[in-house]
């Protein structure tokens, strides 16, 4: 495989985290949903819309894999920031498939997926949980507990939540953020397109509809509306799908303060080799708002629990009165009390 040659540079850090910039060589633009791999194929992870890859990169060969610039390994000079070049049409003969046969093979898989994920996943699975959000780069508020997760993906319950608050929030400020309850919701939504019948057929009928190619055992399903791609791999034995990566961009116009656009990328992991299931996701949510960067990082590893351990747990879904929101106003209320000192009797979120 062709190396590329990357330049040297650094960036400025959007987390907290130690981090890498991977850019376009001709115009520096980011990019985007680029999957990346240690020299003996070990995961490391994915960049976000602003081109990131939010983990600590040690090796000095990596493997990308990316819909534009194929599967290649690339030497790093530089841990800052990484400059790739777009295939040429050469090349991109060599590592693109395109066409019927690829779009065929993808829906062979997800069928496959689908079928064995309904078969095999009769009961529920427990994850183990943390979401954090920050604001301009600083910890604001996390969450961690367990999640129980019906085999149909609808049936979400929260055990045991608890939510940590390291900065005060003024109501008129609440809904600057989308606090890590809204992550619940996400991940309704985002849990597809194994789990039910109506979100299989929906993500079918997309494939279908879309431009799809390939390079190695990745599948990209073209996303033109926001110039990005669904990646999902395919274990080559199997012929299950065995991760997926897809990215969301959407307007959110909640805030009095006007619209802002969120971007989310979501990750699931798949065990192909016995019972097939879902072992783990993450989900990260990036916007700037009145500004404001935020940041939300969650994650879901599936964890074996004796059933004594999930029922001593305190159950709750998202809505209602014993439910998730209200868990967390109740604890944002405490948590804003005791950080300002204020009467408990007076109104339940405090304005200076």
């Amino acid at each position: 495989m062709k190396k590329l040659v990357l330049s040297l540079f650094t960036t400025i850090s959007f987390s907290v985290f130690a981090q890498t910039h991977f850019v376009n060589c001709n115009d520096s633009k980011p990019i985007s949903n680029l999957m990346v791999f240690d020299s003996n194929q070990n995961y490391i992870g994915i960049t976000n819309e602003a081109g990131l890859l939010e983990k600590e990169i040690t090796a000095a060969e990596l493997i990308i894999n990316h819909p534009n610039y194929g599967n290649q390994s690339v030497t790093l000079l530089d841990k800052h920031k990484v400059c790739l070049d777009y295939f040429n049409d050469e090349l991109e003969e060599l590592y693109i498939e395109k066409g019927v046969h690829v779009q065929k093979e993808l829906l062979n898989a997800l069928e496959i997926s689908y079928k064995a994920f309904s078969d095999e996943n009769s009961g529920k699975s427990i994850y183990k949980i943390s979401d954090h959000a920050y604001v301009n780069n600083a910890l604001n508020e996390s969450l961690t507990g367990y999640l129980k997760i019906n085999s149909n993906g609808k049936g979400i319950r929260y055990l045991d939540p608890y939510y940590k608050f390291t900065d005060y929030i003024h109501k008129k400020e609440y809904n600057f953020y989308v606090l890590p309850q809204y992550t619940a919701f996400t991940l309704d939504e985002q849990i597809f397109p194994l789990h039910n019948k109506k979100d299989y057929q929906q993500f079918v009928s997309m494939i279908t509809k879309s431009e799809t190619s390939k390079s190695g055992n990745y599948y990209y399903i073209d996303l033109p509306k926001i110039d990005d791609y669904i990646t999902i791999e395919i274990d080559p034995n199997s012929k299950k799908i065995s991760r997926i990566s897809f990215p969301k961009v959407q307007k959110d116009g909640r805030l009095k303060f006007g619209s802002f656009t969120q971007y989310t990328n979501t990750e699931m992991f798949f065990d192909v080799r016995t019972i097939y299931k879902m072992t783990s996701l993450e989900l990260k949510n990036y916007y700037e708002t009145a500004g404001k960067k935020v940041h939300y990082d969650f994650k879901a590893v599936e964890v074996n629990l004796t059933k004594k351990e999930v029922s001593d747990m305190k159950s709750m879904g998202i809505g209602g009165l014993g439910g998730l929101v209200v868990n967390y106003m109740n604890q944002r209320r405490a948590y804003n009390y005791e950080k300002l000192g204020v009467d408990k009797r007076v109104t339940p979120w405090y304005y200076k």
